[in-house]
């Protein structure tokens, strides 16, 4: 799970605020179940992504799954 320091009531006022939304709105986070099921009623995208804090530890490049959430 990666949460980014939310809790899961955070990540739900940010989807009601997000759904009330009257102009385009674009969010970008990292690929998890909760997240998908939170914003199934939206535009899911999901793209790879180079980590950009391996490749500067060295550690080669790294690639993680993200996915653009959008209401257009």
């Amino acid at each position: 799970k990666y949460y980014d320091g939310f809790a899961m009531d955070d990540h739900r006022r940010l989807r009601n605020t997000l759904g009330n939304t009257k102009g385009y709105f674009l969010l970008s986070y990292n690929d998890a179940p909760e997240i998908r099921r939170m914003y199934a009623d939206f535009n899911i995208q999901e793209i790879e992504r180079s980590n950009n804090l391996a490749h500067k530890k060295g550690s080669g490049t790294a690639k993680y799954k993200e996915l653009i959430i959008t209401n257009y």
